[in-house]
């Protein structure tokens, strides 16, 4: 069989690297091998090919538009082609190249364009690793006799500046690599410093003045020094819009528990709230309204419900901590009450034993502070409540409601309601996920809530970004921390990442109450924040560089390296894989920079749909890679598809019409998953699976990922991406054949491929290359199946 199998690899070589056009013997001698080689090795495996079903590669990949610099592609034949997405080229960026060559040995200059366009700062930035960095050092922080000239001209502090005190212009405009300005200007353009996560998918009300937010960015290399100096350039960048400084960090406003009376409220998952706050669920309501007017709603239904219980509302400041617990122990039912006492009792029994965590080198709340702060919303009876709870005012009222719409804790017990890990019945009755009890389940509730997820709020960078957001009056931080959560969404952003999150746990290797637990864990897990503490030179005196050991907060911008990846403030290392988990959250970092290491096997798609490429790969296949890393199951671009042009209500009403006669415990998305199956059943196209989930087509359009090619004006670049990008379907011809890039470098060069109409061309490859789908069954064996 494998003798046959390589024979026939052999032919189909052959008959391909001969073909002339469509119909010749060599074309039919292909298609005959081809079939031979899919009847013989779907016996032992499938390969579902995405692009099969989408007709061309490009109508999974959208480009900007074009800048009236950039330039246009010029052919092999000289003649100007497409325009590329490109960047803008500066005088100050000659002047850079030159100052570079006379840093460097002659002998060395042969690099130096690359070096020049790929590395920012490169004196200060590339590690010594690169053996024509090291041989600029003689012994300890001696410089080589090429490199003291340079060291000591006029334009060393341009060009090898002190990073930690260079000014935000520097970085914005006369920084010298386009790359990177133009990677700050797309910052700019969003702001992406002012925010602590990326909008949902779609949000369930509009906010006014509302901007379109932050976009994840997964930027390729091939220099292992571009993700260093990006994440440290853009995190510098970012720590200056927000006035931030690393050493001092002591008027950076936090919401410890033993500062901030009121603080718990915020992270306190309560069911009252939680419940009322289901009202951004409604039909008629979501994404139909305001914030401003939902905000009137659910002070309108929380005020109805404290008058019915004697609690009157009146004017007046945010009450004490003890009136407000009074108040939420008045209004809980039954069954959460029991529930609460049994999950902190037996001193905290499903609590498990662990270290006090102190982020960001402030001073976290002990764990015994916070368990104590916990045990104060239910140490007292109902009778005691009855005599504190008696009014509240109405300032106070109006935070309650913003903690109903989207406050940390009342949205994660949402999430709890909708997966069904937790129902309350009547009396004292509650429910839980199949064999887990409810107080395992109700205790990651609560040291999720009070844990991580508050201390990604305490990070000194968190609490700059809230104490930028511009309301009117004189809120305090806590107003602040609570009206940021209600207009960026935070209610939606965890509904969406609690159904991300449910897809990719494993059906069948944990108990349904182990899953639950390790959900809710997860979402705690994406607020932790990584940190870096990475090596850069400076100028010191006139003949020397001195490396520091800088601590620099890169929340926004992330390296993904080698194994061990960068270190954290405490010197520990940084695994691969937490940086990928954090990239894989909405939350931060928004930029992860990498090389070859996450080309092939991982995925970035959960939030993530735009890919840079800083460097343009060697090969279509290694192009092919890195964009694969956002076009996964459930990506980023497969959900902004879904709601492309649709409402809220359209998906809802769907579900109404299936026969659903309750929203409130359904996650919003599980929702959408379903009807959009739905239509595909019901649907003539066949896509073996791969919809809705992989591809999805609408009207003619499809999900569509961002592609930024950061190739200078008139390079050789510009030239090679239009090649690549036309071979991109000639890989499919390579499967399976040893020196893939030398037989698709020929077959780009045969006119049948090269100077055929784009449209025949595509119908060529697609009837000659091989194709492992599995066999669509017969309507008559499904059915009985």
């Amino acid at each position: 069989m494998l003798a046959s199998i390589d024979s026939n690899f052999n032919l189909y070589r052959q008959s391909i690297q001969n073909l002339r056009e469509v119909g010749d013997p060599q074309f039919n001698e292909a298609k005959s091998c081809k079939r031979k080689i899919e009847s013989a090795l779907r016996e032992v495996m499938v390969r579902t090919e995405r692009f099969r079903y989408i007709d061309d590669p490009a109508n999974g990949v959208k480009e900007p538009e074009v800048e009236p610099w950039v330039d246009m592609a010029t052919s092999e034949t000289g003649q100007l082609s497409v325009p590329l997405p490109g960047i803008e080229f500066q005088n100050q960026d000659v002047h850079y190249l030159a100052w570079l060559k006379n840093a460097f040995r002659p002998e060395q200059q042969m690099f130096l364009p690359e070096i020049w366009a790929s590395i920012p700062y490169a004196l200060n930035l590339m590690p010594k690793t690169y053996k024509m960095i090291g041989s600029l050092y003689t012994t300890g922080d001696g410089l080589a006799d090429c490199l003291r000239p340079a060291v000591r001209s006029a334009d060393a502090q341009k060009y090898c500046p002190t990073l930690a005190k260079m000014p935000i212009q520097v970085l914005d405009s006369a920084a010298p690599n386009p790359k990177l300005r133009e990677l700050i200007r797309q910052f700019k353009s969003e702001e992406i410093y002012h925010h602590l996560w990326v909008r949902p998918t779609k949000a369930y009300y509009s906010v006014q003045g509302e901007r379109r937010g932050p976009r994840k960015r997964l930027i390729f290399s091939r220099w292992q020094a571009v993700p260093q100096a990006v994440s440290i350039l853009t995190s510098l960048y970012a720590d200056e819009m927000l006035g931030a400084s690393d050493e001092s960090h002591g008027d950076t406003p936090k919401l410890s528990y033993n500062s901030v009376e009121l603080a718990p409220i915020l992270f306190h998952p309560s069911l009252w709230l939680a419940e009322a706050g289901l009202a951004i669920y409604g039909k008629k309501t979501c994404g139909r309204t305001s914030l401003e007017v939902l905000e009137q709603a659910i002070a309108a239904y929380l005020e109805k419900e404290l008058e019915a219980r004697g609690i009157k509302v009146i004017d007046g400041r945010l009450d004490s901590l003890e009136t407000m617990a009074a108040v939420l122990h008045r209004m809980e039912s039954r069954s959460y009450s029991e529930l609460y006492r049994n999950s902190i009792g037996s001193k905290f029994r499903h609590w498990p034993k662990t270290k006090r965590v102190a982020d960001d080198r402030d001073e976290a709340d002990s764990e015994s502070s916070v368990k104590s702060t916990i045990e104060a919303f239910h140490d007292t009876s109902q009778e005691e409540a009855k005599k504190v709870a008696k009014k509240i005012s109405r300032a106070s009222l109006m935070f309650l409601t913003q903690v109903s719409l989207a406050g940390p804790g009342t949205s994660l017990l949402r999430v709890c309601l909708q997966f069904d890990l937790l129902r309350f019945g009547e009396g004292s009755t509650v429910h839980a996920a199949a064999d887990c009890e409810p107080e395992k389940i109700f205790s990651a509730v609560l040291r999720t809530a009070h844990g991580p997820i508050r201390r990604f709020f305490n990070h000194s960078r968190a609490g700059l970004v809230i104490r930028k957001l511009d309301l009117k009056g004189k809120p305090t931080h806590l107003e602040r921390s609570a009206r940021f959560c209600a207009r960026n969404h935070l209610s939606a952003v965890m509904d969406e990442l609690a159904f991300l999150m449910e897809e990719d746990l494993p059906p069948f290797e944990k108990r349904p109450g182990d899953r639950a637990v390790e959900l809710i864990e997860s979402l705690g897990s994406s607020f932790r924040i990584a940190v870096g503490k990475p090596v850069f030179r400076e100028v010191h005196g006139k003949d020397r560089l001195r490396a520091h050991n800088r601590s620099v907060s890169r929340h926004i911008a992330q390296a993904f390296v080698d194994e061990r990846g960068v270190k954290d403030d405490t010197g520990k290392d940084l695994l691969r894989d937490q940086i990928r988990r954090a990239f894989n959250s909405p939350f931060w970092p928004f930029v992860l920079a990498t090389t070859a290491v996450g080309q092939e096997g991982l995925d970035f798609h959960r939030y993530c749909s735009d890919v840079i490429h800083w460097n343009l790969p060697h090969s279509p296949a290694a192009f092919e890679q890195c964009e694969g890393r956002v076009q996964r199951y459930l990506g980023k671009a497969i959900r902004d598809a879904w709601m492309k042009d649709r409402r809220w209500d359209e998906f809802l009403s769907a579900c109404l019409r299936s026969g659903s006669s309750s929203l409130s415990p359904s996650n919003p998305w599980t929702l959408i998953h379903k009807v959009l199956e739905t239509e595909e059943t019901e649907s003539k196209v066949d896509r073996r699976g791969l919809s809705p989930q992989w591809i999805y087509e609408r009207e003619g359009e499809f999900a569509q990922i961002r592609r930024w090619i950061f190739c200078h004006p008139f390079s050789r670049e510009a030239v090679a991406y239009r090649r690549m990008r036309d071979s991109v379907l000639l890989y499919r011809l390579a499967l399976g054949q040893a020196r893939q890039d030398d037989l698709i470098r020929a077959l780009s060069q045969q006119p049948v491929f090269r100077d055929s109409d784009p449209k025949d061309r595509r119908k060529l490859i697609r009837d000659l290359w091989t194709d492992l789908s599995p066999p669509r069954l017969r309507p008559r064996f499904v059915q009985a199946q």
